[in-house]
């Protein structure tokens, strides 16, 4: 991939962003209320947060196990300053950025310096403080009990239907899209793949790791601050159990779903994670071990997401008699 910056695509991400488009502005018009619509839309807030984990695992090569408590924060930021204090849903998504941005420096600064599994253990220590935090300050958060009366979003005091909230879901969703794959393609995303490649060398060549990696983290925290956010407003209702670990487990597998580099993988991988339950529910008791034996399965066969679909149609190879060799006919 090029990495000339600007809002420039390859073919495969223009129809990648095409087909989102194009589901984005159907499915209210084809589906109506149904369960598909639903699904759909709670796609569009888990596509932010994996497209968080994504830039994070994906460009940086830190696999976060507390992506959940970001998306915690963001959701009780809006519950209570909604509920308790009148907020509007603007000035409480604001304040779960800030409190997101706070909590990413509080954490990124020590943990960052660590790295893979323990990077990994440090961070879903993270994310259990916090669900504690929010279990045991029943004062403040109403503990197990959750938050209800979560006002629907709105906008000037009006509120948003069902209809234009799952535009607007989808539209921040896109949007980050954008700005990510725009970072990506950017020096910046250059700098962060030799980070990724290997740390070491980037530090011998001047690049500042702790900085860009910092960078990454911080903004992967408010992207998954913004999903927490909107997943408030969608469910209206918010307690400790919706943000445990298992959270932070499905926002990478999702990741991975997609293809872990794949920017625009991140959308697909949401809406088959979302349709997944449904399909192993047909299975009645053997739900979850159908939903496991899928995702293992896609794994195995698609070990770079589901981007690799399109990859293995596009190159074939051609054997040329006792020498065997390949040649790609995409070129």
């Amino acid at each position: 991939m090029a990495y000339s910056g600007g809002f420039e695509l390859d073919p495969r991400e223009r129809l990648s962003l095409l087909l989102a488009l194009l589901l984005v502005i159907l499915t209210p018009v084809l589906l109506g209320q149904s369960i598909l619509f639903t699904i759909v839309l709670s796609a569009g807030i888990y596509t932010v947060a994996a497209l968080a984990i994504t830039l994070l695992m994906g460009y940086t090569g830190q696999a976060s196990l507390g992506q959940g408590a970001f998306m915690a924060i963001g959701a009780y930021s809006t519950a209570i300053m909604t509920t308790r204090y009148g907020a509007s849903p603007g000035e409480a998504m604001l304040v779960g950025i800030i409190l997101c941005l706070i909590s990413g420096l509080a954490v990124g600064y020590p943990l960052l310096k660590l790295k893979g599994f323990y990077f990994s253990a440090a961070t879903l220590a993270f994310g259990i403080l916090v669900q504690n935090v929010l279990t045991g300050w029943y004062d403040f958060t109403k503990g197990e009990s959750g938050i209800p009366g979560i006002p629907m979003l709105s906008l000037g005091g009006v509120p948003f239907g069902r209809t234009a909230f799952f535009y607007l879901v989808w539209g921040i969703a896109l949007v980050v899209l954008l700005l990510a794959n725009n970072l990506a393609r950017s020096q910046v995303g250059r700098v962060l793949l030799a980070i990724r490649s290997d740390e070491t060398a980037a530090e011998t060549i001047g690049i500042d790791v702790g900085r860009w990696k910092m960078l990454i983290f911080l903004l992967s925290s408010v992207f998954t601050g913004i999903s927490g956010s909107l997943l408030a407003h969608y469910l209206l209702f918010v307690s400790p159990s919706q943000f445990g670990v298992l959270l932070s487990v499905e926002l990478i597998i999702i990741s991975m779903l997609g293809g872990v580099t794949n920017l625009f993988g991140a959308i697909w991988g949401a809406i088959i994670w979302r349709i997944l339950p449904e399909v192993a529910s047909m299975s009645g008791q053997w739900q979850v071990l159908l939903t496991g034996l899928i995702v293992i399965l896609l794994v195995i066969f698609l070990p770079h997401g589901i981007s690799e679909i399109h990859f293995r149609s596009k190159t074939k190879s051609v054997s040329l008699g006792a020498g065997s060799e390949e040649i790609d006919l995409e070129n």
